[in-house]
């Protein structure tokens, strides 16, 4: 993955769109070719990453690019695009690809869903069109924008499973690319580094910080990555796996490694509905932190393991099959279930006040996944069948 973003990053489109300064959007057509200064220029803007950010919004050439269409100031890319530049470092995170920046703000400045000076990002016509015009190209999907909080399961379960997730903080936009449910902390990527939010490039942030203040997350948008075949109209070169891995046989004997005579050993095969990898390794009884999936992963032959959709979605067709190798270290399976519950309270909420557990409406959403009930909602019956794996002290910890 590493290597084919490299390539990607320097290899860039040889049809880049730029707005030249003080140009309205809509004559904005201009093609830069290869060979011209300009296509370099933007080369090392696009280049321009600190740790796996894509895009620097504060790049001071992005200041040369403004849209006069709805705003006579404040009309810059550098001003005004974090929609954009956050869009543009969730799909480099997800797919290795390099979002042509200029070329998607003209489109989003045309159709009113990004009016720079005038409002900034509207994200709901934004997200509802940007499928349709860049999903074959950028190679992704819209699975849905929410309104929420961090802790939300939609967005916790969404990164587990390798997605990505452009998210809305006060009067800004950011990416997070990944999850990790052991200590509750959320990888993200600032396009703007600001004082106000005090975040870096890229980092670990723990949910508390973006619940507060001028971090505090209150909408996402869930991005997938969706393999198309690339047709001679979609402006990327290049072959890329298509993801098709349907054909593993399954494991209907003992396996072992070839001519060595070693024999293999293997996670119980997972017969669940669940649509989560890391769910599905806590109901058989193994551990799903983002630590011990990398262990599998390489144990698997997947190197470089980052949580993409794509490997996640191999190593789990893996374990539907039964042919899911174990790594050599052993998970630390001694705190892995909650106490169990022997007192007389018949609601869940109370069960768990009474063993000292959190016991609001996001920590039981964790709880629920971890527990493969997925779409928690907090009906009678989820919450009954949490109550009674409690009582049976077979209740997972998220």
């Amino acid at each position: 993955m590493k290597k084919y973003k490299k390539k990607l990053i320097t290899s860039l489109l040889t049809a880049v769109m730029v707005c030249s300064a003080g140009m309205p959007c809509s004559q904005a057509g201009k093609i830069i070719s290869e060979n011209s200064a300009n296509y370099f220029l933007m080369q090392s803007i696009q280049a321009d990453a600190a740790g796996s950010r894509a895009f620097n919004q504060f790049h001071p050439q992005w200041k040369a690019y403004t849209y006069t269409k709805w705003a006579q100031s404040g009309n810059s890319l550098y001003t005004s695009g974090c929609m954009l530049f956050s869009f543009g470092n969730a799909i480099h995170s997800l797919t290795g690809r390099v979002v042509n920046i200029t070329d998607l703000a003209s489109w989003a400045c045309n159709n009113g869903s990004w009016r720079p000076g005038a409002g900034g990002g509207y994200r709901d016509l934004f997200y509802n069109q940007i499928e349709a015009s860049y999903g074959r190209v950028y190679q992704f999907t819209v699975e849905g924008s929410y309104y929420g909080n961090v802790e939300n399961s939609r967005l916790t379960e969404h990164l587990l499973n390798g997605g990505v997730a452009t998210i809305h903080v006060p009067g800004h936009f950011m990416a997070i690319i990944d999850y990790n449910p052991v200590n509750q902390t959320y990888r993200v990527i600032e396009s703007a580094v600001s004082s106000s939010r005090g975040l870096p490039a890229s980092s670990w942030v723990p949910a508390s910080k973006l619940e507060t203040g001028q971090t505090k997350v209150d909408w996402f948008c869930l991005l997938s990555k969706q393999n198309f075949t690339t047709g001679s109209n979609s402006g990327i070169s290049g072959t890329e796996d298509s993801g098709n891995h349907e054909n593993i046989p399954e494991n209907t004997g003992n396996l072992n490694t070839g001519s060595s005579g070693n024999s293999v050993n293997y996670f119980p095969k997972y017969t669940g509905s669940s649509e989560s990898f890391a769910a599905a390794l806590y109901v058989i009884g193994s551990d799903g932190s983002y630590q011990y999936r990398e262990k599998i992963a390489h144990a698997n032959g997947i190197p470089g393991y980052d949580g993409t959709l794509e490997q996640n979605k191999l190593l789990f067709q893996l374990l539907k099959a039964g042919l899911l190798v174990k790594p050599d270290v052993e998970p630390d399976l001694s705190n892995i279930y909650f106490p169990k519950y022997t007192g007389s309270e018949e609601t869940l909420i109370l069960a768990l006040h009474a063993i000292g557990v959190d016991y609001s409406y996001n920590y039981r959403a964790r709880i629920a996944i971890a527990n493969d009930i997925t779409n928690y909602a907090g009906t009678a019956e989820q919450n009954i069948r949490m109550l009674e794996l409690l009582k049976a002290g077979q209740l997972r910890k998220p």
